[in-house]
């Protein structure tokens, strides 16, 4: 059931990025973006886990693509990767003191990182802000269901999508 549901979304991602986007260097920027998002999406949902082999050279293509594009500024790009990095950092060390537990992985802070390369300080806000809210009503819902575990990464990466169409052109 997972590989149809990986092809469908993707898929569903490209054809959403092409409207908003058609054939250009932003597309292709996004459609990276969007893959890369599917794939840890995936193995995070299975493994909890974000493996750095996708999420360090995405970090990379992301900043160059950006710097290319002049979609951004490089305060942005910089302020992206390194303040959505500390910023998910210090959470993750506030709460592991608060609850005694990690609450929060290293694959989220890297994850972050490589959104904010691709969609600056602004789309990190936007990725955090909105996965914490759709991640926050899942986990309730799964809370019930007694499972403890819910991955992040998923609903950082629906932020950032939502990040895209709201703030690139």
């Amino acid at each position: 059931m997972q590989y149809p549901l990986v092809e469908a979304l993707t898929a569903f991602l490209f054809l959403g990025l092409y409207i908003k986007f058609r054939l250009s260097l932003a597309y292709l920027k996004f459609i990276l973006l969007a893959a890369s998002l599917v794939c840890i999406s995936g193995i995070d949902l299975k493994e909890k886990n974000i493996p750095d082999i996708v999420v360090l050279p995405s970090i990379l293509i992301g900043s160059i693509m950006s710097i290319i594009l002049k979609d951004m500024a490089l305060w942005n790009i910089l302020a992206g990767i390194f303040g959505g990095a500390l910023f998910l950092f210090i959470i993750r060390i506030a709460s592991s003191k608060i609850l005694k537990r990690e609450a929060l992985g290293e694959g989220d802070i890297t994850l972050i990182a490589m959104i904010g390369a691709y969609t600056g300080i602004y789309g990190v806000y936007i990725s955090i802000l909105a996965g914490s809210i759709v991640g926050s009503i899942v986990g309730i819902i799964l809370l019930f269901k007694k499972q403890r575990e819910i991955p992040f990464g998923p609903f950082l990466s629906m932020g950032a999508i939502l990040a895209v169409f709201l703030l690139f052109k």
